[in-house]
């Protein structure tokens, strides 16, 4: 019933044709002006070159090849707890849920939903159920 029932809207946006043009042309007239506000041409161009060499790292080969590679293997892992709950009565698609849980203070949810075997009738739903997946409440661990 939350699903079905509730309010939809559809926001339909219509690309301005005559927008991309118009914005390029006053790109193009506010590079100008700018350019024409340089005086001495090569100086400025002088003062450019040096602030990319001044901001360039020079580094040897030899700096380079001496320079350690990180181990992969000793990459710390957050404690986490990850469990795949199989579905007993899965319909469509998804036959299996996989949850990872990270002892972390950064809150983030991914969710992978295979859709290449929805028909095409029922494609429509996916918006909807993307936004009322987002409306959905989340329970924080108390802490």
């Amino acid at each position: 019933k939350w699903f079905i029932d509730r309010t939809a809207y559809h926001v339909a946006m219509v690309p301005d044709t005559e927008l991309g043009p118009k914005l390029e042309l006053e790109r193009k007239k506010m590079e100008q002006a700018n350019a024409a506000k340089i005086v001495d041409k090569e100086a400025y161009a002088m003062r450019i070159k040096k602030a990319v060499d001044a901001s360039t790292a020079h580094v040897s080969e030899e700096v380079k090849k001496a320079m350690p590679t990180p181990d992969p293997s000793k990459t710390a892992i957050l404690p986490h707890k990850q469990n795949l709950v199989v579905l007993d009565n899965a319909i469509g698609p998804i036959a299996a849920i996989q949850s990872i849980n990270v002892d972390s203070g950064f809150a983030e949810a991914q969710i992978q939903i295979p859709i290449g075997n929805i028909p095409d009738d029922q494609r429509a739903y996916l918006t909807l159920f993307q936004e009322l997946l987002m409306e959905t409440d989340i329970l924080l661990p108390a802490g």
